[in-house]
């Protein structure tokens, strides 16, 4: 009676619930003898007792069943301490109910519950269920419900060894269906490792704890020895989850609402059996993974912590719509930088989740947190960065490969008959989503022909923040500072040479996964690395937010091709006052847009942009921008800089300096310091067109005025047009251009509201010149060469022109010709200039 009392403390919290309870079972006992008599009917006494009706009629006539139904009805049912006991009990007739007291004497009521008699010689002891008894007969739990306890097994929450009983209880929810259920505590798999493999007729299941209280531990399993042509070796996976082929598929795994502990591991990243505990760029094993799927339809794991594995977290390979969400890890990392050949490209495993060449998915409010760091001295053989105390992580988040990389996933709409190659044209869609990565290499990556969306996550501590290569996609919203892994060189020279915060860059050849990346609407903080590398096709880069403290630059470009399709569009770049900005580079872009973004420059030094030469019809576009504080533009392609505003009212100059032919500065506002001592347009090259520009000095009276024009031309520069540019409230005798060995240059309605020149010379200027409509009080030619430029011997020999060409004098002479015609007999004065009265 003493157990019967037990059971009554236990369900006291649910008095209310007894009597229909006992209902159910008094219906299951009186259809028990019929519905008892075989395997298959042994199997639906859980429907029996958890979906049937009221109480019939036959039921309440019975005095046996009736007694059972009522309040105390409990009495009446007989009792067995244990299941060990239970296995000798002999039942006296088919459906007698009995109940068990607990799973063993050391397992308190754990495991306890109601059996009712089979005669069934084919039924065998499974461990939980199901208990084989002399004579035939066999104990089958009462099960309510489609949850199954872990306790029923055996397992146990006190850390002792259950591994045994877990794979007992596993092999039943494979097989049945359901929800396994674990108690509160420390559930000890010890050297049992969980490999589930698809079979025939396979259910759906649940594998589920109480929430952080739940705790699976693992005992030490060694990393096998390592053969020598090999760089290093794999530990066995806590869990697997196995389909056998595309078309056989295991459906609908879930992992919830417990912990993953891996603490009594050995292997900390070593480079032998021997020195396990250290952790070396060259390890012996790259570990453990804690969680892997492999063709598995709708896997799942939800409100799941990993904490302290050396390897990978979860694997997910060739699944359809895997979810992971609110799965939080810590330490749970390893890397493989330097191998034994000293290559530091060979890495690959070592990071949070990894979807492999899935289609769908989505990581959501997932948090990789780790601080394993190297603890050897060695010193990189790229780039001599002294590796311990480096990070020790490879990735945070990522998603790898499509079905044309050689891998066949899973279809990922049922009903559209797509197979082979054509699967690779149905978007895969992978989602990351409000994740936190923190302490690897790379926080964020997607790569090889996926379609991903990465969307509001934060990442810090990350040498690569957020890297897309060879993927189609967007990454919007995300907040990105690498904190201390600023201040270290990624001791892997090839990232260290690509590095970014959101990446931009691409491994990969052409192809249309390398079309249309849209990094947008994210906000970095920086200090020495450069928010976005544009090397890539059709990038666009919208609405983020960089914030620059330090040496970092905007942009920038590493790598060769054939880029088109950049648009820097709507951004904001942000330098406080204690950066020092090194220039930001477009190097192999031939088109490109930088347009709308607002330049907030508050550095001493100017922030300078740097278009490189780029032989392959370049056309760069640098419109519509607001730029406050200094900015340098030093472009050697082709460039359009039109419609801006240049706000400098600091003390530190900025200037543009354009070294290649066929470049535009059209409709710009510039608002200019008077602490210049360089003129602040420099123009080398041919073909430049100078349009509707305003310019305004900024007075500083300490800083007398030392530039002698806004615009200077380089010796050689020639066939340049200048027409309606206005110097404004000018009053320092500031001409429009100054030049020397120049030619070919257009003057039409620019003003001047000061004394100044149109053109200060410092050497000769060769003709044509052509000067109409234009308001300079001092006129068109000042300084060391005064001579008429449109004079025979003073044009430039590339000029060729047309039979008809006139050219006027700029300095005519009273009673001589008003300059010179091209006739089929060469030059030929026109025109004369009367002695008259002025007019």
């Amino acid at each position: 009676m003493k157990e019967i009392d037990k059971f009554k403390d236990k369900v006291a919290a649910v008095k209310s619930e007894r009597r229909s309870f006992m209902k159910k079972l008094a219906i299951t006992l009186s259809a028990a003898p019929l519905l008892l008599d075989t395997k298959s009917q042994a199997a639906d006494i859980t429907s029996l007792t958890s979906n049937s009706p009221a109480m019939p009629s036959e039921v309440s006539s019975n005095p046996t069943l009736k007694i059972l139904s009522e309040h105390d009805g409990l009495k009446f049912v007989g009792t067995c301490s244990d299941v060990q006991n239970l296995s000798k009990t002999i039942p006296e007739f088919p459906g007698q109910i009995i109940f068990v007291s607990s799973w063993s004497e050391n397992h308190s009521q754990n495991g306890c519950g109601f059996f009712t008699a089979v005669k069934d010689s084919t039924l065998d002891t499974n461990g939980g269920t199901q208990f084989k008894a002399p004579g035939g007969w066999c104990w089958v739990r009462v099960i309510e419900g489609d949850t199954i306890d872990a306790t029923w097994f055996g397992v146990s929450a006190d850390g002792t060894d259950c591994g045994d009983n877990i794979a007992k209880a596993i092999s039943y929810i494979t097989h049945n269906g359901g929800v396994l259920s674990f108690p509160a505590g420390e559930i000890n798999f010890g050297k049992y490792r969980v490999s589930v493999n698809w079979f025939k007729g396979i259910k759906p299941f649940t594998i589920k704890g109480q929430g952080a209280s739940t705790i699976f531990t693992f005992d030490n399993i060694d990393p096998p020895e390592r053969p020598e042509n090999k760089n290093w070796v794999m530990e066995p996976n806590l869990f697997h989850f196995r389909g056998n082929t595309d078309d056989c598929l295991i459906d609908s795994v879930t992992i919830q609402d417990l912990c993953i502990n891996y603490t009594r591991q050995r292997n900390r990243g070593g480079t032998n059996l021997d020195q396990l505990s250290e952790c070396h760029p060259t390890p012996h094993s790259k570990g453990v993974t804690a969680l892997f799927f492999d063709r598995c339809l709708n896997p799942k794991v939800s409100n799941v912590r990993l904490t302290d594995i050396y390897g990978s977290g979860i694997y997910v390979r060739r699944c359809f719509n895997p979810l992971m969400e609110r799965v939080h890890m810590y330490d749970v990392s390893s890397n493989q930088i330097l191998a034994r050949d000293k290559r530091m490209d060979r890495d690959e495993f070592g990071g949070g989740i990894f979807y492999w060449a899935c289609y769908g998915g989505k990581m959501n409010d997932c948090v990789a947190w780790n601080t394993r760091k190297y603890t050897v001295d060695i010193l990189s053989p790229d780039n001599k960065q002294q590796i311990k105390k480096t990070l020790c992580g490879y990735i945070g988040f990522w998603t790898e490969f499509g079905s044309k990389e050689g891998i066949h996933a899973a279809p990922m709409i049922d009903w559209l008959n797509i197979t082979g190659g054509q699967l690779d044209r149905v978007s895969r869609g992978v989602e990351i989503s409000n994740c936190i990565a923190y302490g690897y290499v790379i926080g964020i990556k997607a790569e090889a022909k996926v379609d991903v969306s990465i969307i509001n996550n934060i990442v810090l501590n990350c040498y690569l923040p957020i890297n897309c290569s060879g993927v189609r996609g967007v990454v919007q919203r995300n907040f990105t500072d690498m904190l201390q892994a600023e201040d270290v060189k990624c001791p892997q020279g090839g990232y260290e040479e690509r590095r970014s915060h959101l990446g931009g860059v691409t491994f990969t050849k052409y192809g249309p996964s390398n079309l249309t990346l849209e990094i947008s609407h994210n906000y970095v903080h920086t200090k020495n690395y450069a928010a976005v590398n544009v090397s890539r096709t059709n990038l666009k880069f919208l609405y983020n937010y960089i914030e620059i403290n330090g040496v970092a630059d905007m942009f920038k470009s590493s790598g060769k091709g054939r880029l088109f399709g950049l648009e820097i569009s709507g951004n904001t770049f942000y330098y406080s006052r204690l950066s020092a900005p090194k220039p930001s580079t477009i190097a192999y872009n031939i088109t490109g847009i930088i347009e709308r973004n607002s330049f907030i420059i508050n550095s001493k030094s100017p922030a300078v942009i740097i278009i490189r030469n780029n032989e392959q019809s370049p056309n760069i576009q640098f419109r519509d921008n607001v730029i406050t504080g200094p900015l340098d533009i030093k472009s050697a392609s082709s460039i359009n800089i039109r419609n801006n505003v240049f706000s400098n009212r600091t003390l530190n100059p900025s200037r543009i300096e354009l070294n290649a032919d066929h470049c535009s500065i059209c409709g710009n506002i510039f608002e200019l310091p008077s602490t210049m001592i360089n003129e602040p347009i420099v123009l080398r090259g041919s073909n430049h067109r100078i349009e509707n520009n305003n310019f305004h000095l900024i007075p500083f009276s300490e800083y007398p005025v030392k530039i002698a024009a806004y615009f200077r031309l380089a010796r050689g520069t020639k066939n340049l047009i200048f027409r309606s540019n206005h110097l404004l409230d000018e009053k320092n005798n500031i001409s429009l251009v100054v030049a020397s060995e120049v030619s070919s240059l257009l003057f039409f309605d620019n003003t001047n509201s000061g004394d100044g020149v149109m053109l200060y010379t410092e050497g000769k200027i060769y003709g044509p010149v052509v000067n109409e409509r234009n308001q300079f009080k001092a006129g068109l030619l000042s300084g060391k060469f005064k001579e008429d430029p449109n004079r025979v011997s003073n044009l430039d020999d590339d000029f060729k022109p047309m039979i008809g060409e006139r050219l006027y004098y700029q300095l005519p002479a009273i009673n001589g010709a008003e300059g010179i015609v091209l006739t089929s007999k060469g030059w030929r004065e026109f025109g004369h200039i009367s002695n008259d009265e002025p007019i």
